[in-house]
């Protein structure tokens, strides 16, 4: 195939972060308009809820935002950094979600390579890899060898004559770049595959993921790398190469 989505089956992170009922007011069931932050403009129109059900509604000026109807009452809901509102499937990854003219967004908490908290962005440095970004942290991967990153289309696809003469390709041994997101440690660290590698799980290899024990880095037949990542409440165990309880893992939070 000419394009592969690189986040096909991935969900990093919930994908709500509050939910407020609208302020009192003696006129209960009509529609109210209030300042959200007290910005002129920034007006929200809390809608009118039909009695009994629950359902959703889009906000009138955010994006990432909008109204849970429960039992009558409307509730403010906020979208996590990163994440837009789609009427009847929740909040989804901004590239996956069409925001109407003029929508605005909450302002953007990532740094470095991460725009936003949660989300997939380009690798400046190489047109081949990219960054999936899960609660501000930066898990760096990959296209296949022949392909570029999209980062307006979020995909792999092959590039044209131009894109490849311009784009900067590794000469030596592929590496890594894993980029702490931690407040005391900002330092990139290169991570290299062994150079007589042992696949043991038949087409790769495994090893622990510098400052993060929740991923894991695989080293592939065909010399490329990917990064895994283990479920909620597990960590990966460098003594079985595996994802195991977190109490099994020494040092691991």
């Amino acid at each position: 195939l000419a394009t592969q989505d690189p986040d096909e089956g991935d969900s990093p992170g919930l994908p709500h972060e509050i939910q407020d009922g609208p302020p009192s007011n003696p006129l209960e069931g009509v529609a109210l308009t209030v300042s959200w932050d007290g910005t002129a403009g920034e007006a929200t129109e809390w809608p009118v809820c039909e009695p009994g059900g629950s359902y959703s509604r889009p906000h009138n000026v955010y994006c990432d935002r909008y109204f849970t109807c429960q039992n009558g009452q409307p509730y403010l809901g906020q979208c996590l950094d990163g994440y837009g509102f789609v009427l009847f499937k929740g909040c989804k990854l901004l590239h996956q979600v069409t925001c109407g003219k003029g929508k605005r967004l909450q302002a953007p908490k990532g740094r470095g390579v991460c725009e936003r908290l949660f989300g997939i962005y380009s690798d400046p440095k190489n047109c081949n890899r990219f960054y999936k970004c899960d609660n501000g942290t930066a898990v760096p991967d990959s296209c296949p060898r022949s392909l570029i990153f999209d980062n307006t289309k979020k995909l792999c696809r092959r590039p044209t004559d131009e894109e490849l003469f311009q784009c900067e390709r590794p000469t030596e041994a592929p590496t890594l770049l894993v980029q702490h997101q931690s407040e005391d440690s900002m330092k990139p660290v290169l991570f290299k595959c062994p150079a007589h590698n042992v696949l043991e799980f038949g087409d790769h290899s495994r090893h622990p993921y510098p400052g993060n024990c929740h991923f894991f880095i695989m080293c592939l037949r065909d010399g490329t790398m990917k990064v895994g990542s283990c479920e909620p409440k597990t960590a990966y165990n460098p003594v079985t190469s595996n994802c195991d309880s977190i109490s099994k893992v020494p040092n691991c939070i």
